[in-house]
C-alpha cells in the first residue's frame, strides 16, 4: 500500500506543477503590467523544470516500508495535495480565466507557492538521505519564486523601492 501512496503522491506533485505552470503561461499573455508579464514567463519556465526535477526524483525513490505510521503520514501528503490551490486537472487553466487584474493573479500565485513549499517539505520526509538535497533544492525554487511574487505586489502597489 505505502508503493501506491508515493506514486499517488508524485503524480499529484507533477499535476500540481503542471497546473501552476499552464496559469502562469495563461497569465504572462494575459497580464497589463509588463513586470508582470515578464515575472509570469519566467515562473511558467520554472515549474516546466520542477516538473523534470520531480519526475527525475520519482524514478529514484525506494518503495516505503508497509507501516501503519508511513502509511498515516502518506494520507496526509495525499491530502494537502488534494487541498491545494492547483490540485484538480485543470484548475490553472481555469483561475487563468477567471483571474480580473494582475494584483489578483500574484495573490493566486503567492497561495500556489506556499502551498507548494508546504507540500514539499513535508514531502522530503519521505525521500532517501542522498535525494534530500534535490528536495531542499525545490524547496528553494518556491521559495524564490514566493518572493519574486511577493516583489510583484510591492511593485504593482507602488511600494517597492527601486532597483
Amino acid at each position: 500500500m505505502g508503493a501506491f501512496f508515493a506514486k499517488e503522491i508524485m503524480e499529484a506533485a507533477i499535476q500540481i506543477e503542471g497546473n501552476g505552470q499552464r496559469f502562469y503561461q495563461q497569465m504572462s499573455q494575459k497580464a497589463v503590467a509588463p513586470g508582470a508579464r515578464e515575472s509570469f514567463a519566467y515562473l511558467a519556465e520554472q515549474e516546466r523544470q520542477h516538473i523534470a526535477d520531480i519526475r527525475a526524483l520519482a524514478g529514484r525513490l525506494p518503495d516505503p516500508p508497509e507501516t501503519w505510521e508511513r502509511e498515516e503520514f502518506t494520507m496526509y501528503l495525499v491530502d494537502l495535495a488534494s487541498e491545494h490551490v492547483f490540485r484538480q486537472d485543470g484548475s490553472g487553466e481555469q483561475m487563468a480565466q477567471r483571474v480580473g487584474s494582475d494584483r489578483e493573479a500574484v495573490d493566486l500565485g503567492i497561495r500556489f507557492e506556499k502551498d507548494t513549499i508546504l507540500f514539499v517539505q513535508e514531502f522530503r520526509k519521505l525521500v532517501r538521505v542522498e535525494d534530500q538535497e534535490l528536495v531542499d533544492g525545490l524547496v528553494g525554487w518556491e521559495k524564490d519564486h514566493l518572493v519574486r511574487l511577493v516583489r510583484l505586489k510591492w511593485e504593482l502597489e507602488g511600494k517597492a523601492r527601486a532597483c
